[in-house]
């Protein structure tokens, strides 16, 4: 990273855009004179060598006063270049060119630490010089970024994990000068230097140690805007912060150590200056030196409101309100207030730290004016052509439109990015490898994978959350007009011509490889999505005591459920059968659920509804429509809500009469699965309807209530069974001959549920009609329901596809005639449903069948809508933390910070069961060992150990990291050096002699069945490095590997050498000669370890008269196995959201997954607390893979544990865990998409029990069970 960084500095330093500037760089000192009209772009040459030298030697141009900044700009590119790779006396050579061989190793680093320690040392005191006394401004500008750069880049350095390795890991005396002295000089440079540019550079360069690239979300260094901001623009590309990782498995993460360098920094340096430097900064007028300054002032003066309780801490002789206000007024808002072509880099980084300071102000007076001004100047930044910008700036947009009154966002924000997001494409490209939860679409000829993602459903959920809970409402005093206003601004909204014309597909729609469907799909399940989840939580506390949200809440929704009505429209009838994962019916399937929890809400539909107890019945299990089955589990729950006043039923009532009469209409509802559900939830809404009213005790006669006889008729014939169970056959007539048996058998059954729920719902339809009769006695209205109800059972087709209606239409008649002609009276507060109606709630499996047929396109839209919908629930959860439930306030009170850029605490329930923190951390030698014996002259300490890398496109990706310790253990000096060397093996499975039991045969086979088997040889590496100075007595040396992405086609084995290079040979030995000694024993001796596995010499050079003879001495040290886990990680695409992990996208993947193992049996392990365990990662791997589901009984079993795993090269390895009923052994299921990834972890015998004692510890592999 830090090569990358000094190289811009370096162009911002003496490129032609900023030297070519007269008014900011001045005459630039005594170099280059003569340039008059600016000087030209500096070419720097590299230093000649393989090899880092010693750069102290290189210096002597930062303490020259009058050098040539050519030379002072050349010298720091060096000393940039020694920072970021190691020690001035290691020659590295990362030799992976052995024929055949695999690039295991991408980059390597070998430190002499107290060398290294010196040089940087001297090098800092130089650049310090160089930014203090140097004439050339241009030099001081450069030296500002380079001691910046190297400052921190090395303090990470300066400290090693003590589980990885031993030894003195900290080094007092840079600690000090980094992070003191450095800090120190660059903020007197800031404040006494009277060239502006320099002034600025100098404050930046705080800002490269102090503002950070690899935050953590939740400390007090956390950027929060860029974390919120990122989440929006870049949903489905880099990780969520609730989402597991490996970073909860590291020891020792490089972020820690910045977190504590910023942190002094601010305390010691910059807070106790602030007022200071605020007021140096407030007299520049170049645009690039304000947009420098600004991001580091107000990071500081963020981090001052998160340290100070009360407003009681002071600056100088102002509290940091006052600071801020100062900031506000005299800096950010006259740039933003003068923005032109001309200053857009400065006004919108002004932009930017208005909303950050907003947030750290929530109710300063000062923030209605600034955030009109930020949006007028993000507004003009939407129009650059960079996609990638424009994404983030309408993100921006949006985050900072969330404090202003909604009419007011609504008109200049909602209406704007709507725009904005009509001319977005579908998908974008999304970051390459697992850092991604995006689809893989191609490689291409470079081995280059493709990645995309959606880029709309954020946008439109950050939207309708804007409707719903963002924001103020506006200079309204009463919770009733707010609610009023939020329901009126929405059914506006959803009438603007724009809404209108994506509702009736009027809009373009981008089909980029890979993407769903159409707009309007993306925004109804977005907004449907939102809604839902909103109102849910408002259902966990006491719903009685928050009628006043619950009635907000049903008003947003009724307007919402009208408006996209149409959508149960769209599309066109596939087989009943058929699963369809695309975002046609992910929106309808949204929608039904809405209106659900709507009607339950209002008070239309209590538990022991049939749209509720029947929901099994309604569908076959498909992923989308079994969300209905879960919304009814737990809706069924709760008692019938009190119904609420006619305002909020009466639009609901005319909701479903027109969804109704929809269905009546040409084709009507389009799904069947939408079909039954609403047509269900419809008769529920008519009979809770009838039923609450006819419970009082005033009403004296039917005729105060109304049977809605019209109403009736229609759902009466729309639920007609006949007309129902046709519609079924008929789009299953072209397929039924291709059924199997077993699908056919499927097929009737489910015909068969469709037909019970249309009967259940006509016989409770006429049962309510009978009771109205037994009380109120018989009129016109309850005998014409009778009849409907009867006429809509009876009847015959001629058709043999009637035959299994019959039966059931006919007991539900003869049972409604029973109960018409019966006169007792019924009791008015329960609720006479069909005995069809089961009584008790039962889920089913959740785990779908294989779907491996329907093709890579089908697949592709299907991943990319199921990313869509975890992308919306992410965006809805994280603004619902936000704002925790206050029973106590009023709605106009109960949220402050209104930006909520703040991460939430995640709520316990979402919490993982098991806790990492539960799990040991460390086990000496699980992934750490020393490889040479006692007596051997060196000591080599092997360790490995995941390690988060931070990527050039600004993702975390997690690299194995291998790192060898050598400590010269004898009583003289190493004179030449060592070479060091790492030997890399990879494991064949299909050779290995741990591979060839019963158990391990078995799953070769499942694997290879019908299929060429690949018979490979072993692959092999090495990376090798060479110190060629002295290493004294007792001294060490650390080379750090960075390794690639590992292939995980077999285990891996490390095998450090250590070469002593042109040592001296001995002197022969003395013997005694006899007339048996040869003469070659006579004269001489080789020299060989007797302690290490292998010895071996070589000569240095040939032997010449005259010349002392060197020989190399090489020890071989012991190989260390890698696990056959290292380097998996949980899926992201499961765990995009949280550490639950998301059910559906299971499903999804595991019945699509290609390769399938032979199920393998657990048994308890007898012996398993004898055995030490030597796998707590892979435990801790395991519990942050686990997907949370209530465990469900299915046919022979249940199905109790679910994993999820993805490789470094982006495979997926899957596993269910189920237990046999009566049982005490277990059944692991296997499925992945890649056969060398299964073979790895569960080929061998080793690997299988490694990886069955980090699933399940306590259990291993049955040796002779394997069963199908």
């Amino acid at each position: 990273m830090s090569g990358e960084f000094l190289t811009s500095s370096i162009t911002d330093a003496s490129g032609s855009a900023i030297i070519g500037d007269n008014q900011q760089n001045g005459n630039g000192g005594n170099s280059n004179k003569e340039a008059t009209d600016g000087y030209s772009a500096t070419v720097l040459s590299f230093p000649s060598g393989t090899g880092f030298l010693n750069p102290t030697r290189y210096i002597s141009p930062l303490r020259d006063n009058h050098s040539n900044y050519n030379a002072v700009a050349k010298t720091c590119l060096l000393l940039n270049q020694f920072a970021a790779h190691g020690s001035s006396k290691a020659s590295s050579e990362d030799e992976n060119n052995n024929a055949g061989s695999m690039e295991y190793v991408e980059s390597s680093s070998l430190f002499h630490d107290s060398t290294f320690a010196q040089s940087l040392s001297e090098s800092y005191a130089a650049l310090l010089e160089c930014i203090s006394d140097h004439n050339d401004r241009r030099a001081r500008i450069v030296a500002c970024k380079t001691v910046a750069l190297m400052a921190r880049s090395a303090f990470a350095r300066l400290r090693k994990s003590p589980h990885l390795i031993t030894g003195n890991n900290y080094i007092n005396r840079l600690d000090d000068e980094i992070g003191t002295d450095i800090p120190m000089s660059l903020c007197t440079a800031a404040l006494e230097d009277t060239d502006d540019g320099v002034a600025a550079t100098a404050m930046s360069s705080l800002g490269i140690m102090v503002l950070s690239t690899t935050s953590t979300p939740g400390t007090l260094v956390d950027d929060e805007l860029s974390t919120e901001v990122r989440s929006i623009a870049q949903a489905g590309g880099g990780q969520q912060p609730y989402a597991p990782s490996l970073k909860e498995l590291v020891d020792d993460d490089a972020a820690t150590q910045q977190s504590e360098l910023q942190v002094r920094i601010y305390e010691n340096v910059i807070c106790p200056r602030l007022l200071q430097l605020v007021s140096r900064f407030m007299i520049l007028d170049h645009p690039s030196h304000v947009a420098m300054v600004i991001p580091i002032l107000t990071a500081s003066l963020v981090y001052l409101s998160k340290t100070t309780n009360n407003n009681k801490r002071r600056v100088g002789e102002l509290d940091y309100n006052s600071l801020i206000e100062i900031m506000v007024k005299e800096i950010l808002l006259p740039w933003m207030q003068q923005s032109c072509v001309m200053t857009m880099g400065a006004t919108t980084t002004a932009a930017l730290s208005s909303i950050r300071l907003i947030h750290a102000c929530p109710l300063a007076p000062w923030i209605s004016e600034v955030s009109h001004w930020t949006i007028m100047v993000l507004k003009e930044e939407c129009s650059n052509n960079c996609l990638e910008i424009q994404l983030t700036t309408l993100a921006t947009l949006l985050v900072a439109s969330r404090v202003i009154p909604l009419p007011e966002r609504v008109n200049n924000v909602f209406e704007f990015v709507v725009d904005r997001v009509l001319e977005l494409p579908s998908t974008i490209m999304a970051p390459s490898g697992i850092v991604s939860a995006g689809l893989l679409i191609e490689i291409d000829k470079l081995g280059s994978a493709h990645y995309r993602k959606p880029i709309r459903p954020s946008f439109w959920s950050e939207i309708i959350l804007g409707f719903f809970m963002d924001g103020p409402v506006g200079n309204s005093s009463s919770s009733s007009s707010e609610s009023n206003i939020r329901s009126q601004t929405l059914t506006k909204f959803l009438k603007s011509y724009k809404i209108v014309d994506i509702l009736e597909d009027k809009c373009d729609d981008d089909t980029t490889t890979g993407t769903q469907g159409k707009i309007r799909e993306e925004l109804v399940t977005a907004f449907c999505m939102v809604a839902f989840r909103v109102g849910r939580r408002h259902r966990s506390s006491n719903l009685i005591g928050r009628q006043e949200e619950l009635k907000e809440w049903v008003r947003l929704s009724i307007a919402l459920l009208t408006a996209c009505s149409p959508c149960i429209d769209w599309g066109t009838t596939s087989p009943y059968m058929d699963e369809e994962m695309t975002m046609l019916i992910a929106c309808q399937a949204s929608y039904t659920r809405l209106l659900q929890e709507v009607v339950h809400t209002a008070g239309l539909l209590s538990a022991e509804s049939i749209s509720l107890k029947m929901t099994p019945f309604s569908s076959p299990p498909h992923i989308l429509w079994d969300q209905m089955e879960e919304a009814s589990e737990y809706l069924v729950q709760f008692d019938t809500m009190p119904l609420m006043d006619t305002s909020m039923t009466e639009p609901i009532e005319i909701l479903m009469d027109d969804i109704v009469k929809r269905e009546m209409k040409g084709a009507g509802v389009v799904s069947h699965h939408m079909r039954i559900f609403l047509m269900s939830l419809a008769a529920d809404q008519w009979i809770q309807a009838r039923h609450v009213p006819a419970g009082k005790v005033v009403v004296s006669s039917s005729s105060d209530i109304g049977m809605s006889v019209d109403c009736a008729k229609q759902l009466l014939v729309t639920i007609s069974p006949r007309r129902m169970f046709g519609k079924v056959v008929e789009s299953n007539k072209s397929q039924i001959e291709n059924y199997s048996k077993s699908k056919k058998e499927k097929y009737k059954k489910f015909a068969q549920d469709t037909v019970s729920v249309c009967v259940a719902c006509i016989e409770s339809i006429a049962l309510m009609a009978c009771h109205y009769t037994k009380r109120f006695g018989s009129s016109n209205d309850t005998k014409a329901v009778l009849n409907y109800a009867v006429k809509s059972l009876q009847g015959k087709s001629g058709n043999d596809s009637d035959a299994p209606i019959l039966p059931v239409c006919q007991a539900a008649i003869e049972r409604i005639q029973s109960a018409f002609q019966k006169g007792d009276r019924i009791a008015t507060d329960s609720i006479l449903l069909s005995p069809l109606v089961p009584d008790d709630f039962k889920r089913r499996r959740i785990v779908s069948s294989s779907r491996i047929n329907q093709g890579r396109d089908a697949f592709n839209e299907g991943y990319v809508m199921q990313l869509s919908r975890q992308i919306i629930s992410s965006r809805a959860d994280r603004c619902l933390y936000s704002f925790p439930s206050v029973h106590t306030l009023s709605s106009t009170v109960r949220k402050q910070n209104w930006l909520r850029l703040s991460l939430p605490p995640l709520p316990q329930s979402q919490n993982p069961q098991i806790s990492v923190a539960e799990i040991p951390r460390f086990v000496w030698g699980s992934n750490v060992k020393i490889c040479t014996a006692g007596s051997d002259p060196v000591a080599v300490t092997l360790a490995n150990s995941m390690c988060r890398s931070m990527r050039y496109d600004g993702e975390d990706e997690f690299r194995l990291m291998v790192t060898m310790r050598v400590h010269n253990l004898t009583a003289v000096g190493i004179p030449n050096g060592l070479r060091l060397e790492l030997g890399i093996t990879e494991e064949n499975i299909g050779t290995s002699a741990d591979a060839q039991d019963v158990v391990s045969l078995e799953i070769s086979r499942s694997l290879t069945e019908g299929f060429e088997i690949l018979i490979r040889e072993n692959t092999f590496g090495s990376s090798v490095v060479t110190y060629e100075k002295e290493l004294k007595s007792g001294d060490h040396l650390t080379w750090a590997m960075m390794m690639n992405p590992l292939p995980m086609k077999g285990t891996i084995s490390l095998t450090p050498t250590i070469i002593f290079r042109a040592l001296e040979k001995e002197a022969p030995h003395a013997s005694w000669v006899t007339s048996d000694t040869t003469k070659n024993e006579g004269e001489e001796t080789s020299v060989t370890s007797g302690n290490s596995k292998t010895g071996s010499e070589g000569a240095g050079e040939k032997e010449k008269p005259g010349n002392d003879q060197k020989q190399d001495i090489v020890i071989t040290g012991e190989p260390m196995k890698l696990p056959p886990m290292i380097g998996l990680q949980p899926c992201p695409f499961v765990f995009f959201r949280d550490s639950l992990g998301d059910v559906d996208s299971f499903r999804f993947l595991w019945s699509r997954m290609p390769c399938q193992l032979s199920p393998v049996k657990l048994v308890i392990d007898p012996i398993a607390e004898e055995k030490p365990n030597q796998f707590y990662d892979a435990i801790r791997l395991a519990s942050i893979s686990t997907v949370a589901f209530k465990g469900d009984p299915v046919a022979g079993g249940m199905i109790t544990r679910l994993w999820s795993f993805m490789s470094p090269k982006g495979k997926r390895a899957m596993f269910v865990l189920g237990e046999q009923e009566g049982d005490k052994s277990k059944t692991l299921h296997v499925r992945g998409d890649d056969k060398d990834l299964l073979l790895c972890l569960a080929g061998t015998s080793n690997s299988r029990n490694a990886l069955i004692s980090a699933l399940q510890p306590g259990f291993i592999s049955a040796l002779q069970e394997i069963f199908n």
